[in-house]
Order: C-alpha cells, then structure tokens, then sequence
C-alpha cells in the first residue's frame, strides 16, 4: 500500500510538470494606455505603441481681434502635416472643448513607443481672400492616451 502512494505521488508529480511546463507565456504590449495593448499579454515584449491627441480652441476675445484684423480662417499643422482648418468668426468656446468635440480640429498624432513627445505645431490665419496674414510656430508636448487642449491666442 505504501509503495501504492509513492508511485501515486510521482506519478502526480510528473503530470503536473509536464502540465506546467508546457503553458508558454504569451508576448505582447502590457501597458493599458497603449493602442495594442494586449490584455492576454503575460509577458511585456516592449512593443506598445502610444497616441497623443490635441483639440484646437479659442476664447471670445482671440475671435473679436481675428475678425477686426481680417482674419477669417486658421489652418492647423503638426509636424508639417494639415490637420484641418477652423473658421473664426463663427465659433469661440467659453472653456476648453474636449478632443473630437464639434466645430473643432482635433489631431491623433503617432507617438511610437514613446509615452510623450514634443510635436511641433503651426497655424496660419488667411483672410477672406486666403491671402496669408500671420504665421506662428510652437512646440506641444503630447502624452499617450491624453488630450491636450491648446489654446490659441494671439
């Protein structure tokens, strides 16, 4: 009987071994605020991806001094790219609009395997016309899974 319980225990032993051994760890993105996060993932393989995303806005005052200089539409670009264009006249926001919001241009910029990054940024305010009037250039720091509301002022 005793040599019985031996054998049951190593045979036991031995299963549950080979049981063991043979689940594999599955490789994928870990972090949650990634865009290919991968909630099976078991084993971080360092390729997560991240986006960062900026909505455009202005107060009241930045439209009543566009519209008294002639300035009636403004053009947005990131790193060089167009991302759409806003007219002044008829929209202001009394506080920052959430990204996707209407009436508004809201980027999805890439920032690959990076968690922020600086993205440079530029408007251009055209008249009736779309004769260039004023050019300005910045820098915003975009950080993965955020919203940034940039406020244009000029």
């Amino acid at each position: 009987m005793k040599n019985k319980f031996i054998l049951s225990v190593i045979a036991i032993t031995i299963t549950a071994t080979i049981l063991y051994s043979c689940k594999k760890d599955v490789s994928g993105c870990m972090d949650k605020d990634s865009v290919n996060y991968n909630s099976s993932a078991t084993k971080d393989d360092g390729s997560c991806k991240y986006q960062g995303k900026v909505v455009y806005w202005w107060k009241q005052p930045m439209a009543d001094s566009c519209a008294a200089n002639g300035v009636s539409t403004i053009k947005v670009y990131l790193n060089g790219t167009f991302q759409g264009t806003l007219p002044v006249s008829s929209q202001s926001w009394s506080a920052a609009p959430s990204c996707g919001a209407s009436s508004t241009v809201t980027a999805t910029i890439d920032l690959g395997t990076s968690k922020s990054k600086s993205v440079s940024e530029k408007m251009e305010a055209y008249d009736g016309s779309g004769n260039l009037l004023l050019s300005t250039t910045d820098n915003i720091t975009l950080t993965a899974n955020t919203c940034v509301a940039y406020e244009q002022t000029w």
